[in-house]
C-alpha cells in the first residue's frame, strides 16, 4: 500500500510537469522497472547558462539494497537509457541555446534500508564511477517503511566539491521537487 501512494503520488507529479510517456511494467533482457517515466524537455537552471535534454525515471521495487547493488542498477538504468534518448535532443538543446544534459534517474523502491547503506548512498558521488559529459546518472533509493528519499546528498571529502557539485545541487533540488512523497498522503 505504501508503495501504491508513493507511485501514485510520483506519477502524478511528473505527469504534471510534462511527463507524457509513462509506461508501467517494462522488461528488457534482464531489467524489470515497474514504471518508466521521461520528460522530453526538461531544463535544469546553472546561474546564466540552463541545460536541457531528457529526463528518464526508472522504478524498480528491490527486496534489499546495497551500495554495490543499487551502483549496478543504475549503471544498467543508464545504458538502456541511452539506447531509448531521442537523438535529435541535444541538437534541439543547442538550437535554444541551452547545454545539452540528459539525466536517468534510477529510482530503487525498498521496504527498508540499513544505516551503513544509508550513509554510502548520501555521501558516495556518482561522477566517482562513471563520468560522461551529455548525461547525469542519478541513482535514488525511496525507503518504504521510513517514507524518506536517499542520494548523494553531502560530500564525504573537500574534494567533491570540485566534481560537479554547481551540477548536483541543482539536481539535488530536482530530486527533492520531483521525487519526494507527496505531502498529502498519510
Amino acid at each position: 500500500q505504501t508503495l501504491d501512494q508513493y507511485m501514485d503520488g510520483t506519477l502524478n507529479r511528473l505527469k504534471k510537469l510534462g511527463s507524457l510517456d509513462i509506461q508501467p511494467i517494462v522488461t528488457s533482457g534482464r531489467q524489470h522497472f515497474n514504471y518508466v517515466a521521461r520528460i522530453s524537455d526538461f531544463e535544469l537552471p546553472f546561474g546564466p547558462l540552463s541545460t536541457r535534454g531528457e529526463a528518464i525515471f526508472l522504478f524498480s521495487e528491490f527486496a534489499s539494497i546495497t551500495m554495490p547493488i543499487l551502483q549496478q542498477f543504475s549503471g544498467e538504468c543508464l545504458q538502456w537509457a541511452r539506447g531509448k534518448v531521442n537523438p535529435k535532443a541535444a541538437g534541439q538543446a543547442f538550437y535554444n541555446f541551452r547545454v545539452p544534459t540528459h539525466l536517468c534517474f534510477s529510482i530503487a523502491l525498498v521496504d527498508q534500508l540499513d544505516v551503513e547503506t544509508k550513509a554510502a548512498i548520501q555521501t558516495t558521488n556518482p561522477i566517482d564511477r562513471r563520468v560522461d559529459i551529455l548525461w547525469y546518472e542519478v541513482p535514488v533509493v525511496y525507503g518504504l517503511s521510513d517514507k524518506q528519499l536517499y542520494f548523494y546528498s553531502e560530500s564525504a571529502n573537500f574534494f567533491d566539491h570540485f566534481k560537479g557539485e554547481i551540477a548536483w545541487k541543482q539536481i539535488r533540488t530536482a530530486i527533492q521537487q520531483l521525487l519526494s512523497p507527496s505531502s498529502d498522503q498519510p
